[in-house]
């Protein structure tokens, strides 16, 4: 995978208590850029892990409106199991947006898309992720409405939404923690974090 400076896309703060399990060093990101730059940028290989522990997450601002084809993709290692744990939660409000998250207390990973209150796409992965152990998780959204839902490189699930992404910017972003309060902040750890502007294929 390759990555690229953030241009307008700032990583803003890692939202925690002190109990934070591991200070963020280089999270390599991509961030949405135009469809040239992103398939022009080169390999990263050094990336490093930022540990959540239950009591914090890692905030996005200013994140484009993703109304096109789109691509999420993270490594995370859980160490527990939490109700409804986000790896990705992008949008502007809690009716309208994108969701990398989990399902119930089940660990099993779903991509999500909302719109108007009302869920367009909801996929569902079969296996639980496995507690203490790295896992690639991978959502892509083409222009035609396809979904797909990767997990280490293998389609675990697939349909088509009803709606596009997020029409609108987001200034509210976030990495291992819900905008709805209810939901179970992440409890483990996550690298190589990127959102593409472009539906990413299997073998890349």
């Amino acid at each position: 995978m390759a990555f690229a400076s953030i241009h307008g896309v700032i990583l803003t703060s890692l939202r925690a208590a002190s109990r934070v399990a591991a200070v963020l060093a280089v999270l390599a990101w991509l961030a949405v850029l135009p469809r040239a730059a992103a398939q022009n940028t080169t390999s990263a290989n050094n990336a490093m892990a930022a540990g959540l522990n239950g009591s914090g997450s890692l905030t996005i601002e200013s994140l484009p409106a993703l109304d096109g084809a789109f691509t999420f993709e993270a490594w995370v290692r859980p160490t527990t199991h939490g109700s409804y744990w986000r790896i990705l939660d992008i949008g502007p409000n809690t009716t309208d947006n994108l969701l990398l998250t989990t399902i119930g207390t089940t660990g099993r990973p779903a991509f999500v898309v909302n719109r108007n209150g009302a869920a367009a796409l909801w996929l569902e992965a079969p296996a639980t992720l496995v507690l203490e152990r790295w896992t690639h998780v991978a959502a892509v959204l083409g222009s035609d409405r396809s979904a797909r839902l990767y997990i280490d490189g293998q389609l675990a699930a697939s349909g088509t939404s009803s709606s596009l992404g997020v029409s609108t910017a987001s200034t509210s972003n976030f990495i291992g923690k819900s905008r709805y309060p209810q939901d179970s902040l992440f409890n483990g750890a996550v690298t190589d974090v990127r959102i593409w502007n472009t539906a990413r294929t299997q073998e890349q």
